[in-house]
């Protein structure tokens, strides 16, 4: 049975990043005091400062409380607010005025919480999802662990201030990375307007818009953007997460701590401009790599795959030539299938450029194959059998040996009698006359010599 490999725990996680190294003067002007540019297809870490640095997200955390609803539940579903979702929210902070028992689908909560950031439906979302806003704190936490997300911890669905509620910014990375793959989550996290029709408790339409000026038409907007999510509360000043795409490549981009309103834009998009203008993709086909399978000690036949193909960030005008790539496969007597094997890829300095996981499959090869090699007795009947297809094999090949030979022996005779024939024609021919004075004239040849 094949089992795709994901990042597992914060240990394989950990490797399938890599740090590049940047001179000190090269983003000297960023001024968010946390930043990191991920892959978001390997967990690449590109560019960064303090990204394990602990800091308040704000409303960030929406990320997280969005993707897991998507992941869980449907957004065709309804769900009927409670007063927990909709009292638990100060009314001085941001939000939409859902009331209690008001009744509004799971897609018109996602677009609220994603472009008007209202608290009062990532709650909604929240007891959709698990029940209550504290059993949906407990699955933040496990799909954080889950990630690899291990520096960070929540204790609410919308970002609020709590001091036991931080990340980071590798951590809010790898978030990102896990939500843009869950169905539905590119959609709202790009959306940059929304309208919620009237429901039971509220006659008016509300319209919804994206704070997010670099996926809009604005001063800030960006060449290749394609969603993001913005916050703020005093603890934690301006965060923003970005994702943007060229060519091949699309890359998260996560700043903390940025102090104005419009720093954060002018700090992702130079965290952007760098890494686009510094880095492509190297891709690997299986037949590239040397990935022997191996035999454990229980018998199985592990065989190992990079998938369709193993792509990652690397630095531009790089060539194949210049890398090499070492395996991490652990050996035939540990493999119990929680290890991740990796490939990681080095330059002609060794330095790492990525450490990405391998697939695998297993197969019980040496079971089957002693079960196939094991002599069995034949039962008496079977015997018989056997004996009989050996028998009439044999007189099958006597059969064909005999009527050859007829068949030559007919021949033979054959031409025996139509030799015998034509000595016979011979002898009855009668002698010509130049035959017989050849004859006479050496009987009289005879004669005379005695």
């Amino acid at each position: 049975m094949k089992k795709i490999l994901s990042f597992l725990l914060a240990g394989v996680l950990s490797l399938a990043s890599c740090q590049v190294a940047l001179a000190t003067d090269d983003l000297s002007a960023i001024r968010s005091e946390a930043y990191v540019v991920m892959d978001a297809q390997t967990g690449q870490v590109l560019v960064e400062k303090n990204m394990n640095l602990r800091e308040y997200p704000a409303s960030i955390t929406k990320i997280l409380t969005a993707a897991l609803a998507l992941e869980h539940g449907s957004s065709q579903d309804t769900v009927t607010m409670t007063d927990e979702a909709v009292f638990s929210v100060p009314r001085d902070t941001t939000h939409i005025s859902l009331t209690p028992g008001e009744v509004v689908t799971v897609e018109q909560l996602l677009y609220a919480t994603m472009l008007a950031s209202a608290n009062d439906a990532a709650n909604g979302l929240a007891t959709y999802t698990a029940g209550s806003l504290e059993a949906f704190a407990d699955l933040m936490n496990e799909k954080a662990a889950e990630l690899g997300a291990v520096n960070s911890h929540f204790v609410n669905a919308n970002g609020l201030y709590d001091a036991d509620h931080y990340v980071t910014a590798y951590d809010m990375a790898l978030i990102t990375k896990y939500a843009l793959t869950v169905p539905g989550f590119r959609e709202v996290f790009g959306g940059i307007s929304y309208t919620i029709p009237p429901t039971n408790n509220q006659p008016d339409s509300r319209n919804l818009g994206t704070y997010h000026h670099m996926i809009v038409t604005s001063k800030y907007e960006y060449e290749g953007a394609t969603g993001g999510k913005l916050g703020w509360i005093p603890e934690s000043k301006h965060t923003i997460v970005t994702v943007a795409n060229r060519g091949d490549l699309e890359l998260i981009c996560v700043a903390l701590k940025t102090t104005t309103q419009y720093e954060k834009y002018e700090d992702t998009a130079a965290l952007f401009d760098y890494c686009f203008e510094n880095y492509g993709q190297l891709t690997y086909q299986q037949m590239e790599l040397n990935l022997q399978s191996m035999e454990t000690d229980d018998g199985r036949l592990i065989s190992f795959s990079p998938g369709e193909t193993l792509r990652f960030a690397a630095p531009k005008g790089l060539t194949k030539d210049q890398v090499r790539y070492e395996l991490s496969i652990p050996a035939a007597n540990q493999w119990d299938g929680s290890m991740a094997p990796t490939v990681t890829f080095l330059d002609s300095q060794g330095e790492k450029l990525a450490t990405l996981p391998l697939e695998y499959s297993e197969a019980a090869v040496a079971a089957s194959t002693t079960e196939e090699n094991q002599p069995v007795d034949p039962s008496p009947a079977e015997g018989v059998l056997s004996v009989l297809r050996v028998v009439g094999q044999i007189l099958v090949v006597l059969a064909v040996i005999l009527v050859v030979g007829i068949i030559l022996l007919k021949l033979w005779i054959r031409e025996q009698y139509l030799r015998r024939r034509r000595q016979q024609r011979r002898k009855r021919r009668p002698m010509s006359d130049a035959e017989f004075r050849e004859r006479l004239a050496r009987q009289q040849s005879y004669r005379q010599s005695r």
